[in-house]
């Protein structure tokens, strides 16, 4: 369904809140962002919410299932949290459209949409790709053009 929204949406409204959200985070120092995310992925109960209410991740056994190798504990410990989020963001690179059911479905509210938008934002930065925009348009990383960026080639 096609739907023209106005400025008074509260879709706009929550698109544009997250937006500031992620502006915050960038405006701070590395060292207390890195603060932030080890506070907030504290609180995680690796309850998977997140991943089960996503519509870009479908992997039909997700690597936290893995027991070898193993990737992360099965206990909950920030650091894990944070290698988990930051793993599924990379997987669904290019399929997420920033709707936002990630971060509704935490019962813990971790602002998960803001890795998940900057991710977004990096795509669209790099390969000018928005997930769900273009139905004919090959998905993200399926194929390879000689003009590609490879800046991060040393």
């Amino acid at each position: 369904y096609n739907i023209l929204l106005d400025e008074s949406s509260s879709l706009v409204a929550d698109k544009i809140a997250s937006r500031k959200g992620i502006e915050t985070l960038e405006g701070m120092p590395q060292e207390q962002r890195w603060d932030f995310w080890e506070k907030e992925f504290s609180r995680c109960i690796k309850c998977y919410a997140c991943r089960s209410v996503c519509p870009a991740c479908f992997c039909e056994r997700c690597f936290v299932e893995e027991s070898e190798p193993q990737w992360i504990a099965p206990v909950p410990r920030w650091q894990d949290n944070l290698i988990f989020q930051v793993i599924r963001n990379i997987h669904v690179a290019g399929r997420c459209t920033d709707c936002g059911e990630c971060e509704r479905a935490c019962p813990v509210n971790i602002p998960l949409r803001s890795l998940s938008k900057e991710m977004y934002d990096i795509v669209d930065d790099l390969y000018h790709f928005k997930a769900g925009m273009d139905k004919e348009a090959a998905p993200l990383m399926t194929h390879y053009e000689t003009t590609d960026p490879e800046d991060f080639i040393k």
